[in-house]
C-alpha cells in the first residue's frame, strides 16, 4: 500500500500520454498540410507555363485556410495543466520538466496553426 507509488505512476502515465496524444493530433494535420503543399509546388514548377507568381499562390493558399478557432481551448490545456503541476508535484516531480517541454512545443505548433 504505498500510494505515493501508485500516484506517480498514474501522473507519469496521464502526464505523457495526454501530452503525447495532443501534440500529434495538432501536428498530424501540420504535417498534412505542408506535405500536400509540398507536393502541389512540385507538381506546379513542373507544369508551369504560364503560371501564376508565387506569392500570388501564396496569397491564394492563405486564403483556402480554415479560421482559427479561438484561444479558449488552448488556455484551458494550460490551466489543467498547471492545475496537475500544482496538485501533484510531491508525487511527481518530473511533472514540471514535462510541462515545460511540452509548453515549448505547444507554442511551436500554436504558431504554425495560426
Amino acid at each position: 500500500p504505498d500510494c505515493m507509488y501508485a500516484l506517480h505512476s498514474q501522473m507519469q502515465v496521464l502526464m505523457l500520454t495526454t501530452q503525447a496524444v495532443r501534440n500529434v493530433v495538432v501536428l498530424a494535420p501540420l504535417l498534412f498540410g505542408w506535405l500536400r503543399a509540398r507536393w502541389a509546388a512540385q507538381s506546379m514548377s513542373q507544369r508551369r507555363g504560364s503560371a501564376k507568381p508565387a506569392v500570388i499562390d501564396q496569397i491564394e493558399e492563405e486564403l483556402n485556410r480554415p479560421a482559427f478557432p479561438g484561444m479558449f481551448h488552448e488556455y484551458s490545456e494550460m490551466v489543467l495543466q498547471f492545475g496537475y503541476l500544482s496538485l501533484f508535484a510531491v508525487a511527481y516531480p518530473l511533472a514540471a520538466a514535462l510541462c515545460f517541454i511540452n509548453n515549448i512545443l505547444e507554442r511551436r505548433t500554436d504558431a504554425a496553426k495560426e
